[in-house]
């Protein structure tokens, strides 16, 4: 499950402006119909890429040093292995 929604209320609350999609896009190239399926968890493969320009960007925003486990939280769910 991505956390992104939660990175961006880190920085807003932090008083941190820029932040729509077309801002995130502008600044790490992430497409906004990727960043619209990270923010409503539709997405269905992770992109190491992708991780590592939203976590450049965020920590560059926030002025520290984040890690995968801000951006992404794993849940065990049911297994549907045939």
């Amino acid at each position: 499950m991505w956390k992104l929604n939660s990175l961006v209320g880190r920085c807003r609350d932090r008083g941190i402006e820029g932040l729509g999609y077309r801002e995130i896009y502008e600044a790490t190239g992430v497409a906004t119909s990727t960043l619209t399926s990270i923010m409503n968890n539709k997405t269905k493969r992770i992109d190491q890429d992708t991780v590592d320009r939203l976590l450049t960007f965020f920590s560059q925003k926030l002025g520290e040093d984040l890690t995968i486990n801000d951006l992404l939280e794993w849940k065990r769910e049911k297994a549907t292995y045939n």
